[in-house]
């Protein structure tokens, strides 16, 4: 394992790109945009607010995007320290970026993160501590690496859970300044948060390891899937589930539950096409239907109050 710095020559075009393959490219673009824009939106709703303005959103976006990299270079760095012999979920390859420059990218994020939140307010640098709290477990691999490994579910939650975290910390640039308090029914969000992270996380653990077997020219099988996708459908439940209890808390359950089903249709299609007819591009294909669905979900949540109110 190489743990001493590479030839510093380009070094800044090394990290980016390292950072780029990380981020997975610009499928991801929407994701990384609707999360904090929702997160600001529905705490704002919540409590009864009006929206707040444009640098509210724009700080979200930026810490949404610096929160996400953090938890993939931790995620790498443990990666390779702790199971050198081990593929992290999107191989950087060819970046040649060697462990303690990825340690200090990582310093650098938190140094990054830290100074916008106190910019922003001071006061939300316990709402970061959130975030930071689960970014030392992903490091330290819960300190229970080797179950992690033998449990690809708890594997799952142990990452996931850092959604709701930063969902956390997102709202909180909505309701922390008002110093009221965190507004009834946010846990709803936080739970959504949650279960989209880990329907996201399952289709591309299924299309990675799709890719990875055409890479070997294995053949297909499809009893490997029967696992994943149950724990998707109970992840999509729970997704389902949360957005109606966030509407419920709007004065607009009934409503929500309509437009969320209008809005799955798509994925739910996937979910049984791939079940019913598993094969290879079904599989590629459930994680755009899975990030999809995540992104109207999150825009119908914003924007459904905004026509309908109370």
């Amino acid at each position: 394992m190489r743990i001493g710095f590479v030839s510093p020559t380009g070094l800044p075009v090394r990290v980016l790109s390292y950072l780029w393959k990380l981020i997975g490219t610009a499928r991801n673009v929407p994701g990384l945009l609707a999360f904090p824009l929702f997160a600001i939106t529905a705490s704002a709703h919540l409590g009864g607010r009006l929206m707040p303005g444009i640098v509210t959103y724009a700080v979200a976006v930026v810490l949404m995007v610096i929160t996400y990299l953090q938890m993939l270079v931790f995620q790498d760095i443990r990666d390779t320290l702790l199971e050198p012999g081990s593929a992290v979920r999107v191989p950087p390859v060819g970046t040649k970026v060697s462990v303690l420059e990825k340690i200090g990218v990582g310093a650098l994020s938190l140094g990054l993160s830290l100074s916008v939140v106190v910019a922003y307010d001071p006061n939300l640098l316990a709402a970061n501590g959130v975030v930071l709290v689960w970014l030392g477990l992903v490091l330290a691999g819960y300190f229970a690496p080797d179950l992690l490994r033998r449990m690809p579910t708890l594997c799952v939650v142990g990452h996931m859970i850092g959604a709701p975290a930063a969902g956390f910390l997102l709202s909180a640039l909505e309701w922390g300044p008002t110093r009221q308090g965190m507004p009834d029914g946010l846990w709803s969000v936080l739970v959504m948060f949650f279960a989209h992270a880990c329907t996201l996380d399952i289709g591309d653990r299924i299309a990675g390891q799709s890719k990875a077997r055409r890479a070997a020219g294995a053949r297909f099988t499809p009893e490997g899937l029967h696992a994943p996708i149950g724990m998707m459908v109970a992840a999509a439940v729970a997704a389902y589930s949360s957005l109606i209890a966030y509407g419920h808390y709007l004065g607009l359950g009934t409503r929500f539950a309509e437009m969320g089903i209008l809005v799955g249709i798509p994925f739910v299609c996937g979910l049984v096409g791939i079940k019913v007819y598993p094969n290879q591009v079904m599989e590629t294909a459930i994680r755009s239907w899975s990030r999809t669905w995540m992104v109207l979900c999150y825009v119908l949540a914003a924007v459904v109050p905004l026509i309908w109110g109370r």
